[in-house]
Parts: structure tokens; C-alpha cells; sequence
């Protein structure tokens, strides 16, 4: 399959990353580069806060990320652990 989207991981999402295991860290970078291909890959967000957000689930982990359209863009936001409520 050809990757049509570019991914940008944005700053926030560092800090989430030095605080995940590697085994775990590989998961979920392999998944992130799925989404070049399959933007959509991850569920749309339904809380008010969120809305525009998609995530995917790398258990114990959550990668809420956008995708811009129009700029064929996926940036990821952050990756935090599951038991973490995003309010």
C-alpha cells in the first residue's frame, strides 16, 4: 500500500514516550506509521473536549491523534497510559 499521509508527532507527544516501555514503544510506533496509509485506522472521539481527535488503543495504551484532510497530515498528540481519564 502507498503512504499518502506525512506524520508529525507533536512536541507533547515526547514526553509521553521517554515514560513507555520499549516493548510497548515499538507497538506503538509501528502503528503510528500504519496511519500514513490508514489515517482512520484509530475511532473518532465523541467527548465535547475531544471532538476531532481519533485514538487507537496499544494496550496498555492510548495515541490520540488528528488527521487534516486537506494537508494529508496525522499529527499525534500524545500516548498515555489507559487508566489515565482524558477529561
Amino acid at each position: 500500500m502507498e503512504k499518502t499521509y506525512k506524520t508529525i508527532l507533536a512536541d507533547s507527544l515526547f514526553i509521553d514516550l521517554e515514560a513507555i516501555p520499549a516493548k510497548c514503544l515499538t507497538k506503538i510506533l509501528d502503528k503510528i506509521e500504519l496511519l500514513e496509509t490508514f489515517p482512520k485506522l484509530g475511532f473518532a472521539l465523541e467527548k465535547e473536549k475531544w471532538i476531532g481527535y481519533r485514538e487507537f488503543i496499544v494496550d496498555p495504551y492510548k495515541v490520540l491523534y488528528t488527521v487534516e484532510e486537506d494537508k494529508k497530515t496525522v499529527t499525534i498528540h500524545f500516548a498515555k497510559h489507559g487508566k489515565m481519564d482524558f477529561q
